[in-house]
């Protein structure tokens, strides 16, 4: 195929590839932990590590994953040990993510194009920074997953349980960690507004279709890589943005699989 000619478009697949890997392993634990709306406001909360990025010409991939990861341990241990509500905490960190950002931004104009692109995705702007990065994460992810898997079965059968029966209290604030670095990731991808949306509906797919946590493990990746790959080359077919088709062609997969099981 001659599109694949366009070197910019293999590192683009490839980009597609490493994040379908780390955010659909990672989200099946997410979804079934009742942590999709943490990662949806860790998303926005991405925004501020941009902001400083841009304003202060500090380096992305430094200010981006250090704020997310901030942003993430304060979530796990307020909710953990000051024993406040968990749907509160993220609220506050959407709202103090938005609004620091806005903040920051106004001291400097003239940032709206560059903006653009990290609010909504530049797939195909990539470098090869990009992709060390995201194999970086989709490996820290992967390694992370297999090691402590059993461990992270039972934190989302039962938090209650992983205290009496595991030692590992480190763990829900490595998960976290390991999620947000995902993130962080796939939001060259997607953008930060629609980013964690690589982390809900693929594993809502394998944890609806897979009869265990395992084979729902795989049906969230090849969910996410095919509906990736496929919104991927629609965007370039009909010259549309590739973020918003990545995430159409995944939400109406979804939505006609549920469909049609529903019959």
């Amino acid at each position: 195929m001659e599109i694949l000619d366009n070197e910019l478009i293999r590192r683009a697949i490839l980009l597609l590839l490493l994040n379908s890997l780390g955010s659909s392993l990672l989200g099946v634990f997410l979804v079934l932990n009742r942590y999709s709306s943490l990662i949806s406001s860790l998303s926005h909360f991405a925004f501020l590590g941009v902001s400083l990025s841009l304003v202060f010409s500090l380096p992305l991939y430094i200010t981006l994953p250090l704020v997310t990861l901030l942003g993430a341990t304060f979530t796990v241990y307020s909710s953990r040990r000051e024993r406040l509500p968990r749907d509160a905490v993220i609220n506050l960190l959407y709202t103090l993510g938005i609004g620091l950002s806005l903040l920051i931004l106004s001291l400097k104009g003239g940032v709206s194009s560059e903006l653009f692109s990290y609010l909504f995705g530049s797939v195909l702007l990539n470098t090869y920074g990009d992709l060390l990065y995201s194999f970086l994460s989709s490996s820290v992810s992967l390694i992370f997953t297999l090691y402590f898997f059993k461990d992270l079965v039972l934190l989302s059968l039962s938090e209650e349980l992983f205290k009496v029966y595991s030692n590992k209290d480190f763990l829900p604030y490595l998960f976290v960690g390991v999620a947000s670095l995902s993130l962080t990731a796939s939001i060259k991808v997607l953008g930060i507004i629609l980013a964690s949306s690589l982390f809900i509906i693929p594993p809502l797919f394998g944890l609806s279709l897979g009869s265990s946590l395992k084979s729902s493990l795989v049906l969230s990746f090849l969910f996410s890589l095919t509906s990736n790959l496929l919104g991927f080359f629609l965007s370039l077919t009909f010259d549309l943005p590739p973020s918003a088709c990545i995430v159409a062609t995944m939400t109406l997969f979804f939505l006609l699989f549920n469909h049609t099981k529903g019959k």
